[in-house]
């Protein structure tokens, strides 16, 4: 885990909890632009206000299996320091992306089958999104019924620390993250970092101000050997 632990917000469709997560201390701010079927799904007039709104804090925007000029559309309108990619985009596409927005980086989800997470399927994945170097970090996530990522179902964290042993060091986790569980998956992993959404939420979209707060202090109580809450 690296000296800092990085704290990912993600589905943010709102100024005012842009400035909530500002304050609670996240480090990378999340947009979802490319999940039409996402009701956190905002346009690129609305991605660029919050863009705004974060100042020199970086934002990902978020796509899934979306075609590759609407992705580099995206990203030279909105102007985010990362793109945080949730599909099957493998590295042709990756390489692209950077090749047409010069500095831009990316973040991949890799689906952790909640059913069978010693599948050797999804490992291979992760190895081979761990060795390309157009990849800032693999993002682990719940993935049910086919569906990488998005689900807020928990990772199984007891059977897959044993399973990832020092991979996890270079990946943000995510799938179910909240302030009750975020400190157990930063003990057992050790990850770059957490990425929370629902569990941080009233309502789709809708970001709680105390439970953002909560989530960042849990988290960086661990790395810091302090008590958590």
């Amino acid at each position: 885990m690296p000296a800092r632990l990085i704290v990912k917000i993600c589905g943010l469709t709102r100024e005012e909890d842009v400035q909530a997560a500002l304050r609670a201390g996240a480090d990378i701010l999340g947009v979802v632009v490319g999940a039409p079927e996402s009701p956190r799904c905002v346009d690129l007039a609305r991605a660029r206000r919050l863009r705004a709104a974060a100042g020199g804090t970086p934002l990902a925007l978020l796509f899934r299996d979306r075609p590759l000029a609407e992705a580099l559309a995206a990203a030279q309108t909105v102007g985010p320091a990362f793109l945080h990619l949730c599909g099957r985009e493998g590295p042709e596409y990756r390489a692209a992306l950077r090749a047409g927005v010069p500095g831009l980086r990316l973040l991949q989800t890799v689906g952790v089958p909640v059913e069978d997470s010693a599948s050797a399927a999804w490992l291979q994945i992760l190895d081979e999104t761990l060795a390309d170097p157009a990849v800032e970090h693999p993002v682990l996530d719940a993935s049910t019924q086919g569906r990488a990522g998005g689900t807020g179902r928990a990772l199984p964290f007891a059977s897959l620390a044993a399973l990832l042993g020092n991979k996890a060091h270079c990946c943000l986790l995510a799938g179910g993250l909240s302030p009750a569980n975020v400190a157990e998956a930063v003990r057992r992993f050790r990850p770059a970092g957490v990425d929370a959404s629902s569990g941080i939420e009233t309502a789709p979209g809708l970001k709680d101000a105390k439970k953002m707060r909560r989530f960042v202090e849990s988290a960086r109580g661990v790395e810091l050997g302090a008590p958590t809450r």
